[in-house]
């Protein structure tokens, strides 16, 4: 059964000035290999967080936990926003060290 956990991700650039601003942010697997995506600020950010000024900027970005191995989970994006990578991923297998909320 999956559950709502959140995952370290990596805010490197504003990709876009124009309302909503949107930005870029990388999730490293546990292979090393940093997936891109791009984002809506509103989604990856709180109500009364502001626009980073200065980058790189990491944060926790909530995600799905599908599976957990001995030294890491698979977690999707596709929930509860829908995000995918520019590559169209949206399962990861991600070192547990990153992940936040696991009971």
């Amino acid at each position: 059964m999956a559950f709502a956990v959140d995952v370290d991700i990596t805010i490197t650039k504003i990709t876009s000035e124009d309302f909503p601003i949107c930005l870029e942010f990388k999730l490293t697997d546990r292979h090393g290999y940093c997936h891109v995506f791009e984002e809506k600020a509103p989604v990856l950010l709180s109500e009364n967080e502001p626009i980073p000024e200065s980058f790189p900027k990491t944060i926790k970005l909530r995600c799905e936990l599908i599976e957990t191995c001995e030294d890491y989970v698979v977690i999707s994006t596709s929930e509860p926003y829908g995000i995918d990578s520019i590559e169209g991923e949206i399962c990861f297998e991600v070192s547990s060290k990153y992940i936040h909320g696991v009971e």
